[in-house]
């Protein structure tokens, strides 16, 4: 049986390996968002919708691997102070990325559909519940003493929420620029690479916090020991995922959208227009 601290320096590894594949895609996300999509010279616009949460996620996810490092360190040295300070630190930036990437993803649901609010008045719950959520754990977590158990129901329960979001708005987005396309032929072909961009990164992502989310709602209140080893590698599997995944959906389109400025594409109704800016 692993100790804790083997688990987590298991896991630790694993997240700092994804870590530097995450910091390839951070380098080529700054590039198609600061630079021109020919050349280097910096653009006269930014998308700064995009850039503040990218470097928030990067930031926290950076955060994170140090957190992790410190809380390694701390359950070495027996400093049950520090370890308890760490995790609950932890659970305060896995808590918080993904409700600025679903936010974003929110977002980009809203301005597909032309800015009709009626589109993403679901989503909008969803994600509200995750921040709910989010506070709950903050307020169970700073408290002193260990991490409750009602800390970790919650947080189940804020996982569930961001992959509801997650799923109904990559559906939404889909959905939508799938009508587009079907009346659109001069434009398909494009808006079907779109399609299948998004498909791709929702389903990275959606596929290791579902694994995560069935073994997190178990374990949460089971002692098996496998069964929270399995569950702490697949979350430093699936925090890094999310950075990775915001950003190769960026740089897809991008790269595409460079592709297109040499090419003469169909009329996209208003709302679709923006779709190669997400």
């Amino acid at each position: 049986m692993l100790s804790l601290l083997q688990t987590f320096t298991i896991g630790l590894f694993t997240e700092t390996i994804l870590y530097g594949l995450y910091l390839v895609t951070v380098l080529h996300m700054l590039r198609w968002l600061l630079f021109i999509d020919e050349g280097w010279a910096l653009r006269e616009k930014v998308n700064m919708f995009m850039l503040l949460p990218a470097l928030a996620i990067f930031t926290l996810t950076t955060l994170d691997i140090a957190v992790s490092l410190l809380f390694s360190l701390a359950l070495y040295r027996q400093e049950s102070a520090l370890s308890e300070l760490s995790k609950s630190i932890l659970a305060i930036i896995e808590l918080l990325t993904p409700i600025i990437a679903d936010g974003v993803l929110v977002y980009r649901c809203w301005i597909v559909y032309a800015k009709t609010w009626n589109a993403v008045l679901l989503p909008i719950a969803t994600w509200l519940a995750c921040i709910a959520c989010f506070f709950a754990v903050l307020g169970l977590a700073t408290r002193p003493g260990p991490i409750s158990t009602t800390a970790g129901i919650v947080a189940t329960v804020h996982l569930a929420c961001v992959m509801a979001t997650n799923l109904y708005t990559t559906s939404a987005i889909v959905l939508r620029i799938w009508r587009v396309a079907e009346q659109s032929k001069s434009a398909k072909r494009h808006l079907n690479f779109t399609i299948w961009v998004i498909v791709e990164s929702g389903l990275l992502y959606t596929t290791t916090s579902a694994v995560y989310l069935v073994l997190q709602a178990i374990s949460v209140t089971s002692k098996n020991a496998s069964l929270y080893f399995i569950s702490a590698i697949t979350d430093s599997i699936n925090f890094p995922t999310i950075g990775i995944t915001f950003n190769l959906l960026l740089i897809r389109i991008a790269q595409h959208r460079a592709d297109l400025n040499t090419r003469t594409v169909g009329t996209v109704p208003a709302g679709l227009s923006q779709v190669q800016n997400i």
